[in-house]
């Protein structure tokens, strides 16, 4: 996914919360984005609103990992 899909998969996960529950708990839904997270998007993610990261395959990488670990702090 990039920085668009997950906007509008965030909204429709936000959407279909709130016609559950309500506006205010969808408010307060963390969402955490779980696809190919590198050095390269990670920041896109974050600005996106993902309250956290599921790194995959660069968490098997230590200079990649640590690299993600510093852009976010």
């Amino acid at each position: 996914a990039n920085e668009a899909e997950f906007i509008e998969i965030q909204i429709f996960i936000k959407k279909i919360i709130s016609d559950i529950y309500n506006i205010k708990v969808a408010s307060t839904i963390k969402i955490v984005y779980g696809g190919s997270v590198n050095p390269s998007n990670t920041l896109e993610f974050i600005e996106a609103g993902a309250s956290g990261l599921l790194i995959g395959r660069d968490s098997l990488l230590p200079k990649k990992f640590t690299e993600i670990i510093n852009l976010i702090k």
